[in-house]
Formats: C-alpha cells, sequence, structure tokens
C-alpha cells in the first residue's frame, strides 16, 4: 500500500515537473522583441535639432530703437538670445549659428527648408520682431515754493516665432514672447533749490525686456514642439 502511494506521488511529482519545464520557455521574451523595445525607446528619447535664424524687425513700429541696439545688430542679438535659452532648456540640440548659409532678412517658409537642410537640422525657428522700443513719460508740478516731477522709462518687447519642419515645410507650430521692464526717477525744488534720480538708461532696459522675451518664447517653443 505505502508502495503504491509512494509511486502514485513520483509520477504526480514527475508530471508537474515535466509542465514546468515546457511553460518556462513559453513565458520568455524573444531576443529580437527585446532588441525591437529598446530601440525604439532610443529614438524617442533622442533629442531633435534646430536652428535660431536672425530675426525679422520689419514689423517693429519704431526701427529707431532696433537700428540702434547693439551697433545695429539686434537681429543677431535677439536670435542669440533665443538660441542660448533653448540650449540651457536642455530639449534640444541647437546648431552652431555661425554655419549658417542665409541669416538675415525676412525668410520665407521654402527658403527655411532649404537653410534647414543645407545644415542637417530637424526644424529652423523663424523670429520676428512686433514691439521694441522705449517709452519717457514725465510729470511734474508744484506749489508754494515746492515743485516735484516724475520719470518714467519703459521698454518693450515682443517676439513671436514659427516652426517650419525641414523635412515636409509643414509650420509645426507658433510661439510668441514678450517683456516690459520700466525704471523710475524724479526731482523736486525747493525756493529754487533742485534735486533729482535719474531713470535707467533705456538700451540698458531694452536688453532687459530683449532677455525676459527670448526666455519666454524659448519655453514656449519647448511647450510646443
Amino acid at each position: 500500500m505505502k508502495s503504491t502511494l509512494v509511486l502514485r506521488f513520483t509520477k504526480t511529482l514527475a508530471a508537474a515537473l515535466l509542465t514546468v519545464g515546457v511553460a518556462l520557455p513559453a513565458l520568455a521574451l524573444p531576443v529580437t522583441t527585446v532588441g525591437t523595445i529598446a530601440g525604439q525607446s532610443a529614438k524617442q528619447t533622442e533629442k531633435k535639432r534646430i536652428v535660431v535664424l536672425d530675426f525679422y524687425y520689419g514689423n517693429t513700429s519704431d526701427p529707431g530703437y532696433w537700428s540702434s541696439y547693439r551697433g545695429g545688430a539686434a537681429g543677431t542679438g535677439v536670435s542669440e538670445l533665443v538660441t542660448n535659452a533653448l540650449v540651457e532648456g536642455g530639449k534640444y540640440r541647437v546648431a552652431d549659428r555661425s554655419q549658417l548659409t542665409r541669416t538675415t532678412g525676412d525668410v520665407s517658409t521654402a527658403q527655411a527648408v532649404e537653410i534647414g537642410k543645407a545644415n542637417g537640422v530637424d526644424a529652423v525657428i523663424i523670429g520676428t520682431v512686433t514691439q521694441f522700443n522705449v517709452e519717457n513719460r514725465r510729470a511734474s508740478g508744484g506749489a508754494f515754493g515746492i515743485g516735484a516731477s516724475s520719470e518714467e522709462t519703459i521698454a518693450r518687447v515682443k517676439l513671436s516665432a514659427r516652426i517650419v519642419d525641414t523635412a515636409t515645410g509643414d509650420i509645426l507650430g507658433t510661439a510668441k514672447g514678450e517683456a516690459e521692464v520700466s525704471s523710475k526717477g524724479g526731482g523736486g525744488s525747493l525756493f529754487g533749490v533742485s534735486g533729482s534720480s535719474g531713470s535707467a538708461d533705456g538700451n540698458a532696459l531694452l536688453s532687459k525686456a530683449a532677455e525676459e522675451a527670448a526666455g519666454k518664447l524659448a519655453m514656449d517653443i519647448q511647450a510646443k514642439f
């Protein structure tokens, strides 16, 4: 009786082991599948390569400030600010602008595609400056020999950009960035004796506004592409 029970138990155990031995290979993932998944993951994490062209200023209401900013190289200056912000963002590989075949003027979508292909990038950023100016506001008043005056300098910069796909010529998205920076100064007088404190230089305020606007534009680009 005992030998019969032992024999049955042995047969049951052997059958169980055989079942496990057959099932395990079926659970193993094929090597080709693992390689495919790894390849897809690497492709998804690969950074796109982009380039930023010089910003066009033809739509600005007051080109006077634009012409004097950075010695007349404002288009290059603004695009460099945007390029630096995109590099710091770390989402893209940004092409060296010094290698570009053309960067100035009002560039069309077709020209952007040509530039993009010539420089081996996935997308081209075409930028436009829609506002770039400084406003000075002054006010004064007084009574009984006491006078007062105030001055405020305001710099405003507005930027817009199109993201052009090099392969298809499609506009993948648009982005905007704007900033306003101000500085206040004032003065007063008492029976003809006066004193004052000046506001900040207009070019210094423009530089700060341009940097802030470029940073916001870069963030908007990263959010949409």
